[in-house]
């Protein structure tokens, strides 16, 4: 018997929820956004990744060493900078939701290059996708 009189009340209070919800969203209440927070640079998260990108800066500074010194390096460098674009630019692409052209092509491409494989194009990238504190 109480099952219709709790029926009947929310038919009653459920025109006045829409109405409420309708003020609030004119009101200008914004939806929540989808993407996450940046991860903090000391954070766990933060430095396992600036720690891959490390060990992806050590192998490209080793890999123009030895494109100078034996010409291999040059063979070498699209391999693995395809390896830290799958490992860098998943997690930038898990972490905001979008493809992180910028952030992970970019390096790749540069990072392909000779003389240009002594900055530390991965390590910019990580850096720059977390907040420092």
């Amino acid at each position: 018997m109480a099952l219709p009189a709790v029926a009947a009340a929310a038919g009653r209070a459920l025109p006045r929820l829409a109405r409420l919800g309708k003020r609030a969203h004119m009101a200008g209440a914004a939806p929540q956004s989808q993407e996450k927070e940046k991860p903090s640079i000391l954070s766990a998260e933060g430095i396992i990744m600036m720690l891959l990108a490390g060990l992806f800066e050590v192998v490209n500074i080793i890999l123009a060493i030895s494109d100078l010194a034996f010409g291999i390096g040059t063979i070498l460098a699209p391999i693995v900078n395809g390896i830290a674009t799958i490992f860098i630019g998943g997690w930038l692409f898990f972490r905001t939701g979008k493809l992180p052209l910028k952030k992970a092509l970019l390096p790749l491409g540069l990072n392909s290059l000779p003389v240009v494989r002594f900055f530390p194009f991965w390590l910019w990238s990580v850096w720059s996708s977390c907040k420092p504190r």
